[in-house]
């Protein structure tokens, strides 16, 4: 359930972020963690910020907390 509802919704949201080396993830009962490794050569501070508007996206979307 986390996977498909959670994981999976922000892996498609962020995953055409410019400058991604690696991303996995890794989801659990109640956990979803994705970890994106960018390319040296992509500046950190506008990388997190297009992962926070793709997120941002995709958030209302989430299943709420229960």
């Amino acid at each position: 359930m986390v996977e498909t509802e959670i994981t999976e919704r922000l892996e498609e949201a962020v995953n055409n972020v410019p400058g991604i080396k690696t991303l996995s993830s890794e989801s659990r009962e109640q956990v979803s963690n994705i970890t994106i490794e960018f390319n040296l050569s992509r500046d950190i501070n506008i990388a997190a910020q297009d992962v926070r508007d793709r997120v941002s996206r995709v958030r209302g979307r989430l299943p709420e907390n229960d």
